[in-house]
């Protein structure tokens, strides 16, 4: 086996098992999501997901703060911004700034090469 498949090699082992978690929960809630203990236990289980998203957010942002780089600093908040305030959704936030951090970045790595 070479090297370049071995990444897709573990691509199921590594989305299967949360896929097969989702869908065995979907298919509880949908039965017995009635149930009051049921909801209560998946907004507990909710709030440490969203717990979970804050430290991996963090955790990322960590190197990006510590380089003080001017312009993803404007950027990720330019983007935190668009989503909190005006409730912007985010494939649509994504949509514009995806692109527009790419090419400031461009523009600016092209102009410093110069």
């Amino acid at each position: 086996m070479s090297e370049d498949s071995a990444p897709a090699g573990r691509a199921p082992g590594l989305l299967l098992p949360p896929t097969l978690i989702m869908t065995v929960l979907a298919i509880i809630y949908a039965r017995y999501g009635d149930l009051d203990v049921l909801r209560r236990s998946l907004a507990g289980i909710s709030c440490a997901a969203v717990g979970l998203v804050i430290a991996v957010v963090v955790r990322m942002m960590t190197p990006l703060l510590k380089r003080t780089d001017p312009l993803a600093l404007i950027l990720m908040a330019g983007v935190f911004l668009a989503i909190g305030v005006p409730r912007l959704p985010l494939p649509a936030v994504l949509l514009v700034a995806i692109p527009v951090s790419v090419g400031a970045t461009f523009f600016l790595r092209r102009k410093v090469a110069a």
